[in-house]
């Protein structure tokens, strides 16, 4: 049964987010069908692009 989308997390051109499958510290994170029909997760950060935690987010993806 999906969750419904959550007001606050913004619109992603392509995707249609379809349920949430968790919440932590950070974020949450979505099961997403993108263009062409593709399954992926979609991790949501919390806060604002200049708040620490989104900072933290930025660096560990820059990392990988």
């Amino acid at each position: 049964m999906s969750t419904p989308f959550h007001s606050q997390i913004p619109a992603l051109p392509g995707y249609q987010l379809t349920e949430r499958l968790g919440t932590g510290g950070c974020g949450e994170v979505w099961r997403a069908e993108a263009p062409g029909g593709i399954a992926k997760a979609v991790k949501c950060v919390f806060g604002q692009y200049n708040e620490k935690r989104a900072e933290a987010e930025l660096r560990a993806l820059q990392r990988i």
